[in-house]
């Protein structure tokens, strides 16, 4: 299987702290105590700062050094890339659920590489639901006079105008159609809902 290749990257942490210690010629003892933190020798052997740290260091460099990780569907497909917190976010989990998913494989965690220059925060992708071996809802929306009025799954949508299904199949097609006056509500389906729908076994 082939991983879609992330176009986002952690930053050169080692790097960077070389170049700084070098440019201003102080020891890693003296910048470790201006930061903060007891040493950075593990840091630059290649272990990842904590959380904590990283909050030191953005309070010193001005530079969030978080490791950032490239998140994966079952077939290989970008999902997220970011934070490991900000996915959570994202994807309205805690740890625990995370963790059964990529027990289960439905979700793949990368980390991202180390790279120079600019990078952004995070990046969402669009993700089909074939890519998923679970169920998806898909969303609607549905629109009266331009506005959204409504929108969620088949059931939620139902719910909120107070339809049944088989009317909500009918105004889809024919909002599809152009069938629909301008005065008359109209539905259409606008992507899948497959955060709700990642469900852990057992």
């Amino acid at each position: 299987m082939e991983f879609q290749e992330p176009s986002l990257h952690n930053k050169d942490l080692i790097g960077y702290l070389n170049d700084y210690m070098t440019e201003w010629n102080i020891s890693a003892e003296v910048l470790a105590e201006d930061i903060g933190v007891s040493s950075i020798r593990r840091w630059l052997r290649g272990t990842r700062p904590s959380p904590k740290s990283c909050e030191k260091l953005f309070d010193y460099f001005g530079i969030d050094f978080s490791e950032m990780f490239a998140y994966h569907t079952p077939d290989g497909k970008l999902m997220f890339e970011g934070t490991h917190e900000t996915f959570l976010v994202y994807m309205d989990f805690d740890k625990n659920r995370f963790n059964a998913l990529q027990n289960e494989g439905k979700i793949i965690r990368k980390s991202l590489p180390i790279a120079d220059g600019e990078c952004a925060e995070c990046k969402a992708y669009d993700v089909l639901p074939e890519s998923f071996n679970t169920h998806y809802s898909r969303v609607y929306e549905v629109y009266l006079n331009d506005k959204v009025i409504a929108r969620g799954n088949g059931r939620e949508v139902c719910k909120a105008m107070n339809i049944a299904v088989t009317t909500l199949r009918n105004r889809l097609m024919m909002s599809k159609k152009g069938d629909l006056k301008p005065h008359e509500y109209q539905v259409y389906h606008v992507g899948y809902d497959f955060k709700k729908n990642l469900e852990v076994v057992g």
